[in-house]
């Protein structure tokens, strides 16, 4: 096969809705990484969107029915590699994020997560609702760094021992995504809500 024919990588948005209650009713996801074959066709999308509907999307839907005070009602998330700062490089546009202008940063509290940072644009909010609107991003969110934490990653098992290949076949039978999440093209979350 001629280096021209192998699959590139491409990265697609995707619309998800919830078929539950509550408010949080519509995620879309920008940047999800597929593959391209060299006829047009994508290869493995419907792969890539059940593994981000189970690792974001269903999490948010689920967990935003919880937060009784909290009445975001549509997400748009980029996954964003805070590494690369070319955006050709990347793929797609990513929006400017801007701390100092009133975005939020959540940070992970998990050192073994494979995501990072959640950034969460500001909308211009009023300082008198920016407290409550806050609390409630953190609550949100903050669920999404658990869902990206590997099993050896936590044992920090070498690989290249048989203790370590034991633990990483079990974790790989165990969880489904544990290729995925090893393989991530992305660190950080860049989350708008409207």
């Amino acid at each position: 096969m001629s280096r021209s024919s192998q699959p590139k990588t491409v990265f697609i948005d995707v619309a998800f809705s919830s078929s539950e209650g509550g408010s949080l009713q519509n995620i879309v996801l920008i940047g999800l990484p597929v593959k391209e074959s060299a006829n047009g066709e994508l290869i493995n999308s419907d792969d890539v969107k059940k593994c981000f509907d189970d690792l974001i999307v269903r999490p948010l839907f689920r967990k935003s029915r919880s937060i009784r005070e909290c009445n975001f009602e549509f997400l748009k998330i980029w996954l964003y590699d805070a590494r690369i700062l070319n955006e050709k490089e990347r793929g797609y546009v990513i929006p400017q994020i801007n701390i100092n202008r009133g975005d939020l940063a959540i940070l992970s509290q998990n050192s073994y997560s494979k995501l990072k940072t959640i950034y969460v644009l500001d909308n211009e909010l009023k300082e008198e609702i920016r407290q409550e609107w806050t609390k409630n991003c953190q609550k949100l969110f903050s669920i999404s760094f658990n869902e990206f934490v590997t099993s050896s990653e936590k044992t920090q098992a070498s690989r290249s021992s048989v203790v370590g290949r034991f633990l990483e076949n079990l974790e790989n039978s165990v969880d489904p995504y544990a290729r995925e999440k090893k393989e991530l093209t992305f660190d950080s979350l860049i989350i708008q809500i409207d």
